[in-house]
């Protein structure tokens, strides 16, 4: 089976991931696109696992969002406990604003859902 690469000669940064994934919600949400295809929303998690605990409070309550926008869970199951774990640690060192605790609490409402 092979692997798809985002950024084959360096790693993707946070806030790219962030936006990649906020951009792909963005794009089903107000352009009726189907959800990206499995493998591509796999080679993000990949990468998003691996910077989660670099991406900032507002890069992280963007994906949270953006996930919910999509209604839909991640495709790997660790990657959902994974932001929400750091979304809780964000919140302990009091580093969400108000909106972006509201957009996790949203997109993580919206992701049980589905």
């Amino acid at each position: 089976r092979q692997q798809v690469h985002l950024y084959p000669s360096t790693a993707a940064r946070p806030q790219h991931l962030s936006n990649l994934i906020w951009a792909a919600a963005k794009l089903r949400a107000c352009a009726a696109m189907p959800r990206p295809p499995v493998w591509w929303m796999q080679a993000v998690e990949r990468q998003l696992q691996r910077q989660a605990p670099l991406l900032s409070p507002q890069e992280l309550a963007n994906v949270v969002y953006a996930y919910g926008l999509m209604w839909s869970r991640p495709e790997h199951p660790r990657t959902l406990p994974l932001l929400l774990s750091w979304a809780l640690q964000h919140a302990r060192w009091g580093q969400l604003t108000p909106q972006g605790a509201a957009n996790i609490v949203w997109g993580a409402a919206r992701m049980h859902i589905a």
